[in-house]
């Protein structure tokens, strides 16, 4: 009978019962992840088939898509142009003076007393509120008081106004220019305006005189006097 030899024990060293060797920890893993793949594989599958059997509709069921139809545009009709005519030019109103008429050139000339709108009054006396004169009439001595009244047809709408005096003849009906001067207008909306010249210094010699108010050369009102002839001294 033959007898195993033991090897022999070194010193220290302790042995024990041998143990089986463990299994590796990737593996374990890896094989853990497969799986899952293939049940989560299974879900996906058994979805994907529900989805194709129970999921899709019927060819029958599918309406078609509505297709919007083109709207037709709706008959326009065509205007019918009048002729166009052209503007008709509208005329600005022209300012007319209206004023009582001028003693006309005879042999038989004679001044009136003239009031209104237009017109020129003479006198001696004035109210001086009303800037009218109290006393009108038209024959004045070469010296002593003299006043005149003027009403124009319209509102002076001027700062300034021109007044223009002429010595007139009646047997030729000719006028010649003794003077003319400005008259400042304070409210251009007045329409009487009074003056009180001294007859000395208006006229030089006796005879008719024509007096008038012009805005630029719009007339705007005119009067007739007299002058006589200075009275006789003894």
């Amino acid at each position: 009978m033959t007898r195993q030899r033991r090897p022999p024990r070194r010193q220290g060293v302790i042995y024990g019962p041998v143990r089986p060797a463990e299994p590796s920890i990737g593996a374990g893993i890896l094989g853990r992840l497969f799986g899952a793949g293939v049940i989560v594989g299974a879900f996906v599958l058994l979805g994907a088939g529900a989805y194709a059997i129970l999921g899709r509709a019927p060819a029958s069921t599918l309406s078609p898509s509505p297709t919007a139809a083109a709207a037709s545009p709706s008959p326009t009709a065509t205007p019918t142009l009048a002729p166009t005519l052209p503007p008709t030019p509208s005329l600005a109103p022209t300012a007319t003076a209206t004023l009582p008429p001028a003693p006309s050139p005879s042999g038989t000339f004679a001044l009136e007393v003239r009031q209104g709108p237009g017109a020129i009054t003479f006198g001696t006396r004035f109210n001086a509120d009303t800037l009218r004169i109290t006393d009108p009439h038209t024959s004045f001595p070469p010296t002593g008081r003299f006043v005149w009244s003027a009403q124009l047809t319209e509102a002076a709408g001027a700062p300034q106004l021109t007044i223009r005096l002429n010595a007139f003849d009646p047997a030729t009906g000719i006028e010649t220019l003794v003077s003319e001067t400005i008259d400042q207008v304070d409210n251009q909306q007045s329409v009487i305006f009074l003056r009180r010249p001294l007859m000395q210094r208006l006229v030089d010699a006796p005879g008719i005189y024509v007096v008038r108010y012009l805005r630029d050369d719009l007339l705007l009102a005119e009067g007739y006097f007299r002058v006589t002839e200075p009275a006789p001294t003894d």
